[in-house]
């Protein structure tokens, strides 16, 4: 796993943190501006991925659905395709344009990379100099 420093993580374009996989997630600049006392040391805190992804849905899926809920409904039963031919000229692209506007919140995932303090990383390499003068 890789590991990285609050500050080399802002450098490299990462906002948000994980503490343990839980539900919450943190922005890295309240580490920094609140110090380290958020930040707990016997919990796993990872990055989480630089890039938001926001739900959509498609203007076929959006179709699907519609042709499915219909044909499951027995009042809606016709002699004829009707209906369906509605269906099949009805603008479905503009439909999912305005279905998906609503759809805002963005989704992280969290990344293989730990968040270290800057003093753990001043431990790791004091104990790899320490096995280097040892070895030598």
């Amino acid at each position: 796993m890789d590991k990285l420093t609050i500050q080399k993580a802002l450098e490299q374009g990462y906002t948000h943190y994980n503490v343990d996989q839980e539900e919450e997630v943190g922005k890295l600049e309240h580490l920094v501006e609140n110090g380290v006392e958020e930040y707990n040391r016997r919990k796993k805190v990872v990055l989480m991925s630089k890039t938001t992804i926001t739900f959509s849905i498609s203007a076929d899926t959006i179709q699907q659905l519609l042709t499915d809920y219909i044909s499951s409904q027995e009042e809606f039963a016709m002699e004829d395709d009707t209906l369906y031919d509605e269906l099949d000229v009805a603008d479905f692209d503009k439909i999912a344009e305005m279905v998906n506007m609503g759809f805002k919140t963005g989704f992280m995932f969290p990344t293989d990379i730990e968040l270290i303090l800057e003093s753990e990383l001043q431990d790791e390499l004091s104990k790899s100099d320490k096995g280097i003068k040892d070895d030598q």
